[in-house]
């Protein structure tokens, strides 16, 4: 039997942390999933807190697109809770 009594976790940096990357999106579908009845009213993500309903986080989502039609999205690890949040 395996005991872990001994076992120290620490945090190590992440050679992904602060990176952008450009995420292509189709527009056109985008804009159909928005008007559309296809989202839940509540969003109950417990790992995106940020946002009420899957609407308004594609809503938000939709601001990081820029004129050369990707989404430019900045990875950057939320130390508090160790995990991935993105932002423009």
């Amino acid at each position: 039997m395996n005991t872990f009594s001994n076992l120290t976790l620490n945090f190590q940096h992440s050679i992904l942390d602060g990176i952008t990357l450009k995420e292509n999106i189709d527009v056109n579908v985008k804009e159909k999933l928005i008007n559309s009845t296809l989202f839940k009213e509540s969003f109950n993500n417990p790992m995106a807190k940020i946002y009420h309903t899957e609407k308004n986080q594609l809503i938000k989502y939709k601001e990081l697109i820029q004129d050369d039609g990707f989404a430019h999205v900045k990875y950057d690890r939320v130390k508090k809770y160790g995990m991935w949040a993105f932002q423009s």
